[in-house]
């Protein structure tokens, strides 16, 4: 969609007779304006995409240390027990 609005405005460009790396940063500033304004909703929609899937990895993650902590503390336990029957 960025790159449709960027044509168009290099299209729009070139009509008013800009050539050259002079047409290609007005394009670019002029769709970059453009776009904040156009584009408000789908980078709304992907920032709460992009949200929701790092706070479901974080999750997983937390899940994962949670369980390797009881995993370590469970090896703690048993050598504590192995260590006070060897006594």
């Amino acid at each position: 969609m960025r790159l449709a609005l960027f044509l168009v405005c290099l299209a729009a460009v070139y009509v008013i007779g800009l050539r050259g790396f002079t047409a290609l940063l007005v394009a670019l500033v002029g769709s970059g304006l453009i776009s904040l304004f156009l584009l408000a909703r789908q980078r709304t929609e992907m920032s709460m995409a992009v949200d929701r899937r790092m706070s479901r990895l974080r999750t997983r993650a937390q899940a994962r240390t949670r369980a390797e902590d009881a995993y370590v503390d469970s090896l703690h336990d048993d050598d504590a027990r192995i260590t006070r029957a060897g006594r």
